[in-house]
């Protein structure tokens, strides 16, 4: 399952503590292994809880780094075709240290940019920063089958898998979002991208967040009505 937890700020850096703290929180998530990038250069901390369930040595620990250490990835979920992918970038000539489709998503990014996430088949919510180009990106699965939550206000950035380690991490006074709430008892789901918080916001199905250090852009990368235009037979 694993739980993923970030934050990327314009100013100060809350402390490693408190960031650990609200790691933790997701523990149950990921019992299996803890990880954290603390960087106070770049204003960013990423951190996960992992379950291990593909490559379950020490090699698929994460944040995962690659060895140019351009990118730094935390990644919730599994790539189904991530064999078929590595055997492809094998080909071009990257190598492998490890069995699992972490280090496959990682290179397939390095390879292919953010439009890799069309190749892949699976449920997944991660997110890679690329030191390189300074760009964060934040990617919900295609039908929203792993979580991801984010805040945003003037100052920073904040996401994880679940809303109290949001809730731990930001310092604000939260009101409930009664419309929600109403949705929850209508629907037993809230329909729209809002939480039970006004301010926290559940990332959209096939969306991802592409963030630089002056812009904020959530974007749709598959639609599934699209889909069913693009079919040539009715099903």
């Amino acid at each position: 399952m694993c739980g993923i937890l970030g934050i990327s700020s314009k100013n100060s850096l809350i402390s490693e503590h408190q960031f650990r703290a609200s790691l933790e929180m997701l523990h149950h998530r990921g019992p299996d292994n803890t990880g954290v990038i603390y960087d106070k250069e770049l204003n960013l901390a990423l951190g996960l809880k992992r379950l291990s369930i593909i490559d379950l040595s020490a090699n698929g620990s994460q944040p995962m780094e690659d060895q140019e250490n351009r990118l730094q990835l935390i990644f919730n979920g599994e790539i189904y075709n991530y064999k078929e992918i590595k055997k492809s970038l094998i080909e071009k000539g990257y190598n492998f240290l490890t069995e699992s489709d972490t280090e496959v998503l990682l290179y397939a990014f390095k390879e292919y940019g953010i439009e890799c996430i069309q190749k892949f088949i699976g449920m997944f919510s991660f997110t890679i920063c690329d030191r390189k180009n300074n760009e964060y990106y934040i990617v919900r699965d295609r039908l929203g089958v792993k979580p991801l939550y984010y805040s945003k206000d003037n100052d920073k950035l904040i996401f994880s898998s679940e809303v109290k380690s949001i809730l731990k991490l930001d310092d604000k006074e939260r009101t409930l979002d009664y419309r929600a709430v109403s949705s929850y008892f209508s629907f037993r789901y809230p329909i729209l991208d809002n939480t039970f918080f006004k301010g926290i916001h559940s990332l959209a199905p096939a969306h991802y967040i592409k963030l630089t250090p002056s812009d904020f852009e959530i974007v749709e990368y598959w639609n599934v009505a699209e889909q069913f235009k693009k079919q040539k037979d009715d099903k």
